[in-house]
């Protein structure tokens, strides 16, 4: 819903007095937007640009800048496979793409050898905290939310086959994850309405309630802690190999062997095939993971805290985007955390200095299909931006390329209640108005 914001820029570069007057007396909220002209020092419209707000997802469009700027858009993760003494060790290099087919590969040069050790997995890459700061607890666990680690299989996702049994039977689960489930779903002629929480961290307890109507139901989350499902992913791989011995994560470099010895390595497509789809996906984890993997190649000392990246990024923006956006804060790759800061006019100008990297504009999605008032609509091809969405908070970031005099702009909202059938609302009415 809010790319519904789309079509503000567009009207608004018609009539800013109707945006102003139309957007202000309608429901409560708070709106900023710049938008001007990229080849000319030219504002077309602005209203509290200087204003610090939350960007939420558009902050994706920063960390995109600086992986092309920083590690290039040919730069791929890697994953090697060593030989250390009676050990074998996994080395993870955060690659998003990484899956139980591509790890197959790599440790197939073991198959059917015992092992005279155990197989370490090697996680020391990046030491911060799994998820960065002051995002919601209650997401944690979600598949938007994942722990943000070196070690990634499979996007790390758990996946729940949900059956519904005769009725007032519980529902049948089958589960890829080694989590215990504590299901009290039950089948019955009522909508389906599932719910699932971790208790413990290790626990998936799953109420509600599943139609007699339904074949099956897929649910997808992650786990809160990667160390158990990691070892499971593993532990199935190392059983089809018929490779024997067992397996242990190391998260400190102090703790694994000095001495080793490249057996195999993989590597994950390049950067410039990874960001589009992440983009368009609004992927939290492959930008986080961005994030980490920026500061770890133009930094020695490996960040302990989230919160010790924001420093360290702005350093970067104001070197390779040529921006300084001064008392922001970047607390995070993804925009995930609601402690990330900036002005509408910083993104603006960071937009609009950064437009001539082809590498980032090619990456860029299409806004494309809206649902204003249950009626689709297309946006026009020539908006390239990205969406950001949070608890009460709205962004919209990109730009127009028509012709020869392409537009940078930036538009957020933020309510002072629970705000999005609020806000869609009075946007989609604001839009449908303009379209007329």
């Amino acid at each position: 819903m809010a790319k519904l914001l789309a079509l503000i820029f567009i009207s608004l570069l018609a009539n800013q007095a109707i945006a102003n007057d139309y957007l202000y007396k309608e429901e409560p909220a708070f709106y900023s937007y710049i938008a001007g002209e990229i080849n000319r020092d030219k504002i077309l419209f602005e209203q509290n640009s200087e204003v610090y707000t939350i960007p939420a997802s558009c902050i994706k469009v920063v960390t995109a800048m600086l992986a092309y700027k920083v590690l290039g858009k040919d730069y791929t993760y890697v994953t090697k496979l060593y030989e250390a003494g009676d050990d074998v060790i996994i080395e993870f290099g955060g690659d998003v793409t990484l899956t139980t087919e591509k790890l197959i590969e790599l440790l197939s040069p073991l198959k059917q050898k015992q092992i005279k050790g155990k197989i370490i997995l090697d996680n020391s890459l990046f030491i911060a905290h799994h998820y960065s700061s002051n995002i919601i607890a209650g997401d944690r666990g979600k598949r938007h939310s994942k722990p943000i680690s070196a070690l990634i299989i499979d996007q790390n996702e758990i996946i729940l086959q949900i059956v519904p049994a005769k009725h007032g039977e519980l529902a049948k689960i089958t589960s890829n994850s080694p989590h215990k489930i504590d299901s009290k779903i039950v089948s019955s002629a009522d909508p389906t309405s599932i719910s699932i929480i971790w208790e413990d961290n290790e626990i998936l307890a799953i109420t509600g309630n599943i139609s007699t109507e339904e074949k099956v139901v897929t649910k997808i989350i992650s786990p809160i802690k990667i160390d158990n499902f990691a070892i499971d992913k593993i532990q199935k791989i190392t059983e089809k190999l018929a490779i024997n011995a067992p397996i242990t994560i190391k998260n400190n470099q102090s703790t694994l062997p000095k001495l080793k010895k490249l057996i195999n390595s993989i590597k994950s497509p390049p950067l410039s095939q990874i960001l589009p789809p992440a983009l368009e996906a609004s992927d939290n984890l492959t930008f986080d993971l961005l994030f980490l993997s920026i500061l770890a190649q133009t930094h020695d000392q490996k960040i302990r805290d989230w919160g010790e990246g924001n420093n360290l990024i702005k350093a970067l923006i104001k070197d390779k985007l040529h921006v300084d956006i001064e008392k922001s804060i970047i607390a995070d790759g993804s925009g995930l955390s609601f402690y990330n800061r900036i002005k509408p006019k910083f993104l603006f100008e960071i937009l609009k200095k950064n437009y001539t990297d082809k590498d980032f504009l090619n990456a860029m999605p299409t806004v494309g299909y809206i649902n204003a008032a249950h009626d689709e609509e297309i946006l026009p091809s020539y908006l390239k931006a990205k969406t950001g969405t949070l608890l009460g908070f709205r962004c919209l970031c990109g730009y127009d390329t028509r012709n020869a005099n392409p537009k940078a702009f930036v538009i957020m909202a933020s309510g002072f209640e629970p705000l999005s059938k609020k806000i869609n609302k009075v946007v989609a009415k604001y839009a449908a108005s303009m379209m007329q």
